[in-house]
């Protein structure tokens, strides 16, 4: 339910209801989805300092040099291009 629906529950109002669901998880349970989704709740019930520990613990969790990269704010994937579009000419 969570994975699914977890989003939601953030934007409807209940970040707090879905942090404490994903903490009362077994720990096996809580994948890294649902780890990143407990910080973007604590950050929107304005728990800062909680999302940030959050983060990074996972973090820490991520394959070497991935981690330091999330940690540090960078974003660890590649920019996209923007799709072609009116008035846009297409790489040749």
């Amino acid at each position: 339910m969570l994975e699914e629906h977890g989003d939601r529950m953030i934007v409807g109002g209940r970040p707090v209801a879905t942090a404490e669901l994903v903490a009362a998880l077994p720990e096996p349970l809580r994948t890294r989805r649902l780890r990143l989704l407990a910080g973007d709740a604590l950050r929107t019930a304005g728990d800062v300092a909680g999302a940030a520990r959050v983060y990074q613990e996972v973090a820490a969790a991520e394959p070497a040099g991935a981690g330091h990269r999330l940690a540090a704010g960078s974003d660890p994937l590649p920019a996209r291009r923007p799709a072609p579009g009116p008035g846009r000419l297409r790489p040749g």
